[in-house]
């Protein structure tokens, strides 16, 4: 499978540039960018291709898939693909507090106040998900989001299953 597959052409408009590296996984390095000309920041999600498996192919097509249509205030959003020589890029919204688990670390455990704000926040953007027939499949701190405005976001769908019946367990 090539990630050339027609549905994934939308370019992110305008340039980008990578400013410096704020995650890594498995075979993805996430970087926080910015456009230009505007100056906005994003979250740039770099999948160097060369040596991937067809499976783990289809696996970021099935992540880009997942998202791209998605829109709540609690989901991370999905701003557009990119290729290039060996990279396919995943354009994101860039959180700029880190993750839940880079705040606990940095501050240790969270007050009452804070870990009911949290998980209000993190089970409405789950209630969504399961709304739309997605299971996220990976909820964890490094993959709850934080941004200056209080808001926390689900990210990270390459676990996420869509599913067609009432259950999720499979």
């Amino acid at each position: 499978m090539s990630l050339a597959h027609g549905s994934f052409t939308e370019v992110m408009s305008g340039t980008w540039e990578k400013l410096k590296v704020v995650g890594k996984g498995g075979s993805s390095v996430v970087y926080k960018g910015r456009r230009v000309p505007s100056g906005d920041l994003i979250a740039i999600k770099e999948v160097r291709t060369d040596g991937l498996s067809e499976e783990q192919v289809k696996g970021f097509l099935t992540e880009v898939d997942t998202i791209k249509d998605l829109a709540h205030k609690n989901i991370i959003r999905y701003l557009g693909t990119e290729m290039a020589a060996g990279c396919f890029y995943i354009f994101l919204d860039y959180a700029d507090r880190g993750s839940l688990r880079q705040f606990y670390v940095r501050n240790g455990a969270l007050r009452e106040s804070q870990a009911a704000n949290t998980t209000r926040q993190v089970l409405k953007g789950l209630a969504y998900l399961h709304g739309n027939g997605i299971a996220h499949r990976d909820v964890k701190g490094a993959n709850v989001l934080l941004c200056s405005n209080g808001v926390m976001k689900l990210a990270d769908f390459g676990a996420s299953k869509r599913f067609e019946t009432e259950s999720v367990v499979r």
